[in-house]
């Protein structure tokens, strides 16, 4: 066989390489349990915008009043107020990330796959209907030892003892590698 031509089947076989250790880099186990729920006492939707407005308000008479202050100071903080009310507006960005979701309302186990590489943020639902309490968070090697949990870079973070309620959601992340 000639140089060129191992040379070819080498690099050739290095582009098929990656297929073999694609798949999963194990599951994450989150144990979780039924919580007694706890009342949190809110403000109606109409009155925190009665409140958002009377702290604009008193925000406005505060630029235009002290020291300093000028026209166009209030021109901006009026103008950041007209933008928090157009509908449709997206001041926070969607974290799109690989869904699961606690939804047992007696409790139970929540095996969660993590994909090879892993992604650093994996969202936990709570679609249970019911609030729930994490009693268990770790993680299960499946042939790669070199992975644990890490802190999520979005919040908040699934925490051991953290009560999610319904339809809310949190994070958990894997680390790989030299950590």
């Amino acid at each position: 066989m000639k140089p060129i031509m191992r040379l070819m089947l080498a690099l050739t076989g290095l582009f098929f390489v990656g297929n073999v250790f694609a798949g999963d880099s194990g599951t994450i186990e989150i144990t979780y349990s039924p919580a007694a729920a706890t009342a949190v006492p809110t403000l109606s939707d109409f009155m925190l915008i009665i409140t958002g407005l009377l702290m604009a308000g008193i925000a406005f008479r505060l630029i235009r009043n002290t020291s300093g202050g000028s026209p166009l100071a209030s021109i901006v903080a009026l103008a950041l107020l007209g933008a928090t009310m157009i509908p449709g507006y997206d001041f926070l960005k969607t974290a799109y990330a690989q869904a699961a979701g606690l939804s047992n309302p007696a409790g139970g186990v929540l095996n969660i796959p993590v994909p090879n590489p892993p992604t650093d943020n994996i969202q936990v639902d709570n679609t249970s209907g019911v609030p729930q309490r994490i009693n268990d968070i770790r993680y299960v090697p499946d042939g790669n030892t070199s992975c644990q949990l890490d802190t999520p870079s979005t919040t908040p973070e699934c925490t051991i003892g953290m009560i999610l309620p319904n339809t809310s959601t949190c994070y958990v992340a894997v680390i790989c590698g030299d950590v």
